[in-house]
């Protein structure tokens, strides 16, 4: 039996279980039919198996459905949205599309995948966040700190070109401060001009200028009696700068004819001082002559001991007895320059009413 199914198999005429016709060959084709059939099988299993789906999932609408009917009483309905759950897109998407459950799988796999390389789960994305909090921190603390070290530059320049008041040892009416840092004897003597020049005030009344300078940090300071003095470059030897006191005043006193210009210094020894102006008085007028806009041709002239107020004073006259410079020392720790009989009155009487108050 077994010779003749191995005959009638290579002749193509077995019938039996493979029921192959036509040798070898036709059991390909045979064998490819019946992979079709397979496939068409599964297809009309997967239909039914939709159907099915759609069937249970209907029947489950309609009876809640029903329910809420019955609950409503048919007056006013409440409809509750269908939850939808991971089933029912598992079957519009096999109905749309006909796939293999396992390719849905991955696909979903890749998608939780995706979703949690974004996620802040993930300890990447976590480095970033703080990475990215520490830069704006960084950023808004950068512009933070510009504003406030603007605002304090700020108030830092301000505060130092903010003026400062003088120390004067004589009343006034006005006051004017002045930068002397970048001053020099020329420079002085230009204010003067200036000064002489284009003020006017009231008639009685006082101007002072006080001078100033910078300190390290960039703040004013008063200029001590020293310092103006030093600036003027005179000849009245080191017993006379030694002995001047910080304060003084630099001004002007309006009187019926002119303006008038005047120095006061304090004074720390009168004997030491008193020489070392005796000794100056040669010199003096050439070191301080166009400071008080005294004319040249009374730089030769020699002092003269006068008495203006009650007050001794060594003078320079003019041709008609008038003084053109003069110095006083109106006490023992005041020293006072001056160019007019009346500016000088004025200056003693301003002097003794604030020495009265002190």
């Amino acid at each position: 039996m077994d010779n003749e199914k191995k005959k009638n198999f290579k002749e193509g005429n077995y019938e039996g279980d493979f029921a192959v016709n036509g040798g070898i060959d036709s059991f390909s084709k045979q064998q490819d039919d019946f992979n079709k059939k397979r496939e068409n099988l599964e297809k009309e299993e997967l239909k039914k198996s939709l159907e099915a789906a759609e069937g249970f999932l209907g029947k489950s609408k309609d009876k809640e459905e029903k329910k809420e009917k019955e609950k409503g009483g048919g007056a006013f309905q409440l409809t509750r949205p269908t939850v939808k759950t991971y089933r029912d897109f598992a079957v519009k998407a096999l109905k749309d599309k006909p796939t293999s459950l396992a390719k849905m799988i991955i696909k979903e796999k890749k998608k939780e995948e995706l979703k949690y390389e974004h996620s802040v789960k993930n300890k990447k994305n976590i480095l970033m966040i703080i990475l990215s909090v520490v830069l704006v921190f960084l950023g808004v603390a950068a512009v933070a700190s510009i504003i406030v070290f603007g605002v304090n530059k700020k108030k830092e320049i301000e505060e130092k070109d903010k003026s400062i008041a003088p120390k004067s040892v004589i009343y006034f009416d006005y006051k004017e401060e002045i930068e002397m840092d970048d001053m020099d004897r020329s420079d002085m003597v230009k204010l003067s001009d200036r000064v002489l020049k284009e003020t006017r005030i009231p008639i009685g009344d006082i101007k002072i200028f006080y001078f100033v300078k910078r300190d390290k940090l960039g703040y004013k300071t008063l200029a001590s009696a020293r310092d103006f003095f030093n600036l003027l470059d005179t000849r009245a030897g080191p017993f006379f700068s030694r002995n001047l006191k910080d304060n003084f005043s630099a001004g002007i006193v309006s009187t019926i004819d002119s303006i008038d210009p005047f120095l006061i210094f304090k004074i720390s020894n009168f004997d030491q001082v008193y020489s070392a102006m005796l000794s100056w008085e040669d010199m003096m007028l050439l070191d301080l002559g166009d400071l008080f806009k005294v004319n040249k041709k009374y730089y030769a002239q020699t002092f003269s001991d006068v008495s203006i107020f009650n007050k001794d004073v060594r003078a320079v006259f003019n041709e008609e007895g008038k003084i053109v410079f003069a110095y006083s020392f109106i006490d023992l720790e005041t020293l006072v320059f001056f160019t007019d009989g009346d500016a000088f009155k004025k200056i003693v009487t301003t002097l003794e009413m604030k020495n009265e108050r002190i």
